[in-house]
């Protein structure tokens, strides 16, 4: 085995098992462990290290999230055996994880929820920004209707990505108990 510590397991759809190690991403075929590393010339190599995190999009690739001090993004598309970094102003981008509706993928970072553009390989503008959620928040999921649901600083969210639309404690039209402030309720 090529890694001292694993740090996190994962298979995908075809049955890979891929892990989060010390060195980097790992992938187990049932027979052979492949390694993925960055090029020595890469400025961003010393990010690949200590994977915390593993998630498989819809389309296959592997998003992976380094846990040095803060969690990096990246992602493999496992068709090109390309890694691609996340830089915001040069430096790694801090990501904890991603979110599927549609066609479309959202990825948590510290600016918020924020729409992934596939054919740029960039991040686009916050669909909820850190004034709704909780920097370094892995408390989200997507319920049956494809609502995206987040703790935060105004209590829960939900942002319905059909019509673009946010509710929280401000913005209740529903009624909905989730969303009043009630000391028996904790929610997330």
């Amino acid at each position: 085995f090529p890694a001292n510590r694993v740090y996190s397991l994962y298979q995908d759809r075809k049955g890979f098992i891929w892990m989060g190690t010390d060195i980097g991403l790992v992938r187990y075929d049932g027979e052979e462990f492949v390694t993925y590393k960055n090029p020595p010339a890469d400025s961003v190599t010393s990010m690949q290290g200590n994977i915390g995190l593993i998630q498989e999009d819809r389309q296959g690739w592997i998003w992976f999230f380094s846990i040095k001090v803060r969690m990096y993004v990246s992602v493999l598309n496992p068709n090109t055996n390309k890694i691609h970094h996340f830089l915001e102003d040069g430096k790694p981008m801090h990501g904890y994880s991603i979110y599927e509706w549609g066609d479309s993928l959202y990825l948590s970072t510290d600016h918020g929820i924020q729409l992934f553009n596939r054919r740029t390989m960039t991040v686009e503008g916050e669909i909820l920004d850190s004034t709704f959620v909780w920097p370094r928040h892995r408390s989200q999921w997507t319920d049956f209707a494809g609502c995206f649901w987040a703790r935060g600083k105004q209590g829960v969210v939900c942002y319905d990505p059909a019509t673009g639309k946010k509710y929280h404690r401000k913005n209740n039209p529903f009624n909905w108990e989730i969303f009043r402030n009630h000391p028996d309720y904790f929610c997330i």
